[in-house]
């Protein structure tokens, strides 16, 4: 009975399987990766044959910015990438429908029902793969990344901390290599989340060494402003660089790469700037600018300041000046007993020490 019972389900179950089937998507949302097909079909239809066998003769739909993949038991048999119709045909379910022979129906038949009747272990499923660009992906370093700054010019040779954060995008590059190494039978959907949390880690490395190898780049001086400069190649070498590494190993690629910051921090950008603002002072013509600039201001000040505070800060500045003036520069026209300003009595030195009078003149 046994026997009889299996043979009577195998006939059944390819019977069933004899219909063609259609599979289509019409639209893979951006945030999925891979979603499975299933045959379209209405519930009038008198197509109810497993979802699990895939018969030849069946037409497999694809649209633009998809690619579809057969898979039976576990390994991808085909793979379809240009958008239109696909005739599928594998030769593992025969159907009069797609053109096989009855003998080889026949041997479908008694295959079955060597495994009781049931459909024996080889299941046939169509996925979807979604090819656009998957974009919007964010990276950030919070950390910072080490960069060495060298301005020739002002003598400054520093180490510095990069701190940077922007978007990339990827895509599908090879379906079975991302399907056998990466996602693998799913039952609905694989989403876009789990993919990112792969090429995440692959760019911030890729990111941290090609900073590092242009930082120590002998060819490469740069000033903190020249920066920006970088961005060009630094992107190309982040592209190779992950390129290099997740085309093979899961099979998708990097496709773009954007920085929103690209700086350093504050505290290395205000010390770069004393440094240089330091060296730009040895030079004695730059020096007598900064110092006739400091001037202007104090008197500018003092004449704002009716009180006396910006007097006695023009008091101190001048006094700081002229101690630098060489002797050559200076000479005492006038000396006074009392301050002719005041009144206070004089007790040595260049300006009175009650109301900052000066008391000599200053000839350049």
């Amino acid at each position: 009975m046994g026997i009889i019972k299996a043979a009577f389900s195998s006939v059944s179950s390819v019977t069933s399987d004899q219909w063609k089937e259609f599979f289509i998507c019409n639209s893979i949302p951006n945030d999925l990766v891979m979603i499975r097909g299933f045959k379209s079909a209405s519930s009038g239809g008198a197509n109810k044959g497993s979802e699990d066998v895939i018969t030849d003769g069946s037409l497999i739909a694809v649209a633009d910015g998809q690619w579809a993949i057969v898979v039976s038991s576990g390994k991808v048999i085909s793979i379809y990438k240009e958008p239109g119709e696909h005739i599928f045909s594998s030769g593992a379910s025969p159907s009069i429908f797609g053109g096989s022979s009855l003998k080889s129906v026949g041997s479908e038949i008694g295959r079955r029902i060597t495994f009781g009747g049931d459909i024996p272990a080889k299941v046939q499923k169509v996925y979807y793969l979604n090819t656009k660009e998957i974009t919007g992906n964010e990276f950030e370093d919070k950390k910072g990344i080490p960069f060495r700054i060298q301005d020739e010019r002002s003598g400054v040779d520093i180490d510095c901390t990069l701190t940077m954060s922007g978007i990339y995008s990827f895509r599908i590059f090879d379906p079975e290599i991302i399907y056998r190494k990466m996602i693998g039978n799913v039952k609905q959907v694989y989403t876009v989340s789990y993919l990112k949390s792969v090429v995440d880690p692959e760019v911030n490395n890729a990111i941290t060494q090609a900073v590092g190898d242009l930082g120590n780049d002998p060819n490469e001086k740069l000033r903190a402003s020249q920066l920006p400069s970088l961005l060009p190649q630094l992107t190309q070498m982040v592209k190779d660089r992950v390129n290099e590494r997740i085309r093979a190993s899961r099979g998708i690629e990097l496709v773009s790469l954007g920085f929103s910051t690209f700086t350093l921090t504050e505290n290395d950008t205000g010390t770069i700037r004393e440094m240089q603002f330091a060296t730009a002072l040895t030079d004695p013509q730059l020096r007598t600018a900064n110092l006739a600039g400091a001037t202007a201001e104090a008197m500018k000040d003092a004449a704002c300041n009716p009180a006396g505070g910006g007097t006695i800060g023009l008091f101190a500045l001048n006094a700081s000046q002229n101690t630098a003036i060489p002797a050559e520069n200076t000479q005492a026209v006038k000396k006074y007993n009392f301050c002719p300003e005041c009144g206070s009595k004089i007790q040595g030195g260049r300006f009175c020490r009650e109301c900052g009078f000066k008391l000599y003149d200053h000839i350049t």
